[in-house]
């Protein structure tokens, strides 16, 4: 599983890749968390 730590204003979150859409043929993402500190979503 590909992702990466990006930030949103002051909080981090993860975008992580969960496959490709069999109809578009497109890559799906999914956004996880919200974390005051960039360390946080490093240890998940």
């Amino acid at each position: 599983m590909r992702g990466t730590i990006k930030k949103d204003g002051s909080s981090w979150f993860i975008l992580f890749d969960v496959g490709i859409d069999p109809i578009t043929g497109k890559r799906k993402q999914k956004k996880k968390g919200v974390f005051r500190q960039k360390k946080r979503p490093r240890n998940i």
